[in-house]
């Protein structure tokens, strides 16, 4: 892989995305992994910082 390539990363709500792109603006590829959301009790929302990390590692490994 030479410089021409980038990696984007999208974190969303229920999942994290990850693309890579040649310079030239062509997808070459692309993963994509659900992340959870926990309510432990009514409108409260929580994410764990640690799953979105691994989702981050997980799609930029297999989109690359």
């Amino acid at each position: 892989m030479g410089l021409d390539h980038f990696i984007g990363v999208d974190v969303g709500t229920g999942s994290v995305r990850a693309g890579l792109v040649v310079g030239a603006g062509k997808m070459v590829a692309t993963a994509t992994k659900d992340i959870g959301i926990r309510s432990p009790r009514p409108n409260f929302y929580q994410q764990s910082s640690v799953e979105i990390w691994e989702a981050v590692i997980h799609t930029v490994k297999v989109g690359s």
